[in-house]
């Protein structure tokens, strides 16, 4: 649960909170269309703030970020990630409007030919080309990522399936080998998986 003061770093123009809940407050930062997820386990013992990021609010999941000890370290490493991005992009766009025009070379054509030259316009192909790239990454990154979380799956299954007796004691080892974070809230514990499900448990 958030105090009246860690709550109070939110209620600045610098963010547009998004959604709010007991364990989280969910944040988009104004300057750059960033999300942020600021998740508050009060069960760790040192760093007791895990900090989630996505780069549109259009996009489907959050990824790891970084944990944090408190809820200020957290706002300040959103605030430092935000002056790092943008930047970068009045760089970009520096070296784009400072970059030299390049020459387009034309064959030399004689006259008596009757041929003209027309410059053939590469444009749209290049684009094409450019977001042919970007649809294979997006497609290697997810098969990563599916292979990965079948791969945790098969573990998770073969765990359960070599365990004979039923779980009455807390391991910490296997809580750390196969949960990924828990939620509590008035009605009910949600338990992720690393293998990328989840599970609701009724209180």
């Amino acid at each position: 649960m958030f105090t009246r003061k860690e709550h109070s770093f939110f209620n600045d123009p610098y963010f547009k909170i998004v959604r709010e809940e007991q364990q989280y407050i969910e944040v988009q930062s104004v300057s750059t269309g960033h999300c942020w997820n600021v998740f508050k386990n009060q069960f760790e013992p040192t760093c007791k703030v895990k900090l989630y990021h996505k780069h549109k609010m259009t996009d489907q999941y959050y990824h790891e970020h970084r944990q944090c000890r408190t809820v200020a370290e957290a706002v300040k490493e959103i605030k430092e990630h935000d002056e790092y991005v943008l930047e970068q992009a009045k760089l970009k766009k520096e070296r784009v409007l400072n970059a030299p025009v390049k020459k387009t070379r034309h064959l030399k054509v004689y006259e008596t030919s009757g041929y003209k030259y027309k410059p053939k316009d590469y444009t749209s192909l290049a684009d094409e080309i450019d977001r042919i790239r970007e649809k294979k990454k997006r497609l290697l990154v997810a098969k990563a990522e599916t292979a990965g979380y079948k791969k945790k799956i098969e573990e998770l299954k073969d765990f359960i399936n070599e365990s004979a007796n039923e779980l009455t004691d807390y391991d910490e080892s296997l809580v750390r080998k196969y949960i990924k974070e828990i939620r509590i809230f008035d009605d009910r514990f949600q338990v992720f998986f690393k293998a990328g499900v989840d599970v609701e448990i009724a209180r």
